[in-house]
């Protein structure tokens, strides 16, 4: 019968090379012998300890929050536009410079 066959998703699975401290290599050799599984079978377990539920979505997570706090800069000073102050600073003191070699 066409239509009648349950289609499976094809499992993804990634090859890589992954260096290990001592005592983390230590520590998988351990948990292979132990549980008479595969490296790659150990290290999938521990990550999937650490990752967040499939389900889990964003809504679950508490939403960050600013604190809000006083700049300190006095009334009328625009901190967007502090570069151009510098620059014009640097400028007035390069000036007043070349001023006093003049004379």
């Amino acid at each position: 019968m066409l239509g009648s066959e349950t289609q499976v998703a094809p499992v993804m699975t990634t090859k890589t090379t992954v260096e290990f401290d001592e005592d983390v290599a230590d520590f998988l050799n351990e948990e292979c012998r132990r549980q008479n599984k595969p490296i790659g079978q150990i290290v999938n377990e521990v990550v999937r300890q650490q990752m967040p539920p499939a389900d889990a979505s964003e809504k679950d997570h508490k939403p960050y929050r600013v604190q809000p706090f006083e700049g300190g800069f006095a009334p009328g000073v625009d901190p967007t536009k502090l570069n151009q102050l510098y620059d014009q600073m640097e400028i007035d003191a390069f000036i007043e410079k070349e001023n006093k070699s003049n004379l």
